[in-house]
This record gives C-alpha cells, structure tokens and sequence, in this order.
C-alpha cells in the first residue's frame, strides 16, 4: 500500500477533498493521506511514498513552489503532478517538468498505473494529450580501451 501525501499549503477544502476522491478511486485508502503545507523528509520505512501536488493555477503560481519540489522529490519517494479536474489551460511549470515523476490528468485509472510502483509514467496536459519528455542532460559511458600487452 502507497504512502500518500498532498502538498495543500493553496488547496481549498472542495479541491483537497475532490483529490482525497480522486486517490481513493485510483486505490488508494483515504485514511492513509496526510495533507501537508510543507513537505518534510521521506518516510524512512515508506514503501512507497507518493507527493501528490494539484496544478491549480494559484500552485502553479507559487514562487515557492519548485523549493516544494526539490523536498518532494528527495528521497526515495516519487512526486507525482495531478491536474485539476476541470482541465483549464494551465501550463506546466518549470518545477513540476524538473522534479515530477510523472505528470497526469484527472484520471483514475492513470494515477493508480502510476502510484502502483510499476515503472509507469505519464507525461499530460491538463486535457490528457501527451507533453514531449523534457530534455534531460546525461553523460554519455565510454568505453576506454585497454592496450595490448
């Protein structure tokens, strides 16, 4: 069973309860969730341990909100961006393309495939549609030859 946690610091009380319903259908127990206006260190006995952040416009807004992220992502925990319900025209902001595990719309089905631990991953819109992979900067292995003897 996942660990859930939801970063509410500029969540209303109907949005933290529309994701508490959201998580629930995904298969998650609502009992389990702990809301949170600051994300402190990872559960050191967490199986799996999830940072639910809703993109609403006033958290993709938050100038604080990529210092969230960095807390949310440490560890060996995942920071998973769910957008709002209603969809809207919000942007992705730089933190969540940086730091999310993935990035899901309102969908049930998607956010428990990406809560279940399994390697799998979304990268959405608020509508649904696929977002390209963010660039990521990686060193390349060489392989050094090693000389007659």
């Amino acid at each position: 069973m996942a660990r859930f946690t939801i970063f509410g610091k500029l969540l209303t009380d109907a949005e933290l309860i529309a994701l508490k319903a959201l998580i629930e259908a995904a298969g998650g127990a609502v009992g389990d969730i702990e809301v949170v206006t600051v994300i402190g260190e990872p559960d050191p006995d967490a199986e799996n341990d999830i940072v639910l952040l809703l993109g609403t416009p006033i958290v993709c807004a938050d100038p604080d909100l990529e210092a969230a992220f960095v807390k949310a992502a440490n560890g060996p925990r995942r920071a998973v961006w769910v957008w709002p319900e209603d969809g809207g025209t919000t942007t992705l902001p730089p933190a969540a393309a940086k730091y999310a595990y993935s990035y899901v719309s309102w969908n049930a089905e998607k956010l428990a495939e990406v809560i279940a631990d399994d390697d799998v991953t979304y990268f959405e819109a608020a509508t649904g549609e696929p977002i390209p992979k963010v660039p990521t900067e990686r060193n390349l292995c060489v392989e050094e030859e090693v000389p007659n003897k």
